[in-house]
């Protein structure tokens, strides 16, 4: 039969597309063509069958998140350092990974060709353990450098300095009358406070910006001037170390690119085939006899 529409097969695989959990297993069941060979057929019945047994016996398989990872295998085949996030979706990606062996393996009697299929996955375990220890909720974690803590921790005590020499500004009376008004403005990573035109000579400070009328302008204190510049110099410190780390972790994920091309393929398979089985889960369906 070339006339696929005739028995609505477009219709059905944006239905059992739904189910699908990847973006990459969505868009290749989008793209499936119907098996007009028998023994075709029946081999992906036989998986849809192995994965509607695992439903019905409430068995939870370990999968990826809904995000898509091939935009992140191309940005390292690209030479691009990644970000804190997207390592992280790297190293649960390679927990899926890990966990998909371990789960059908244990159901190995029961499902032998998901588990044939799992047989060709690559487990990354070291490269997850290492991502894990040096990135920690979106960002690189003290853990991974030593003078990244002891830099950070700098760089808190500064800001922590910059604030209460502002507030003393805030609270003295010489200076009180001064200004504009009493709080501490940030501009282009300026500690400003807002001083009236009138008094810009005789404040003391750097003038960073001024109002659209004229009438305040805002200078960042002598007293914070040499604080705000270490400050600057320990976070220009702190990017450097934190670009370093992110680099290397990148290229290890380049070293690995072929098993991860691999790996994720084989989940994109398994992901159709539970979307089949859900969909058959949904509609109460039952296995042909062809």
């Amino acid at each position: 039969m070339n006339n696929t529409d005739e028995i609505e097969f477009s219709r059905v695989r944006k239905l059992v597309a739904h189910y699908a959990v990847s973006p990459e297993a969505k868009e290749k069941i989008l793209a499936q063509r119907l098996a007009n060979k028998l023994v075709k057929a029946n081999a992906l019945l036989d998986e849809t069958e192995e994965m509607v047994w695992i439903l019905d016996h409430g068995l939870h398989i370990p999968f990826i998140n809904s995000d898509a990872f091939t935009p992140i295998i191309n940005k390292v085949k690209k030479g691009y350092i990644l970000k804190p996030r997207e390592l992280e979706q790297v190293a649960d990606f390679i927990r899926v990974t890990r966990l998909l062996v371990r789960f059908f393996d244990k159901q190995r009697s029961n499902v032998p060709i998901m588990a044939s299929y799992c047989d060709s996955l690559t487990i990354l375990d070291k490269l997850e353990e290492v991502i894990y220890r040096d990135i920690e909720r979106g960002e690189v974690s003290d853990r991974a450098d030593k003078d990244l803590t002891k830099l950070r921790q700098r760089s808190s005590k500064l800001n922590t300095t910059i604030k209460e020499t502002l507030q003393k500004y805030l609270q003295t009376k010489k200076y009180q009358s001064m200004l504009q008004d009493f709080q501490i403005i940030q501009k282009d990573n300026h500690y400003t406070l807002p001083v009236k035109t009138s008094f810009k000579h005789t404040f003391g400070g750097n003038i960073i910006d001024q109002s659209n009328n004229g009438t305040t302008v805002f200078i960042e204190p002598t007293k914070i001037i040499h604080l705000t510049q270490e400050k600057t110099t320990v976070e220009n410190q702190i990017y450097l170390i934190e670009s370093q780390i992110l680099g290397n972790l990148t290229a290890k994920i380049y070293n690995e690119l072929t098993h991860f091309e691999a790996n994720l393929t084989v989940i994109v398979d398994l992901d159709c085939i539970l979307a089949r089985a859900k969909y058959s889960h949904a509609i109460g369906g039952k296995r042909p006899i062809l």
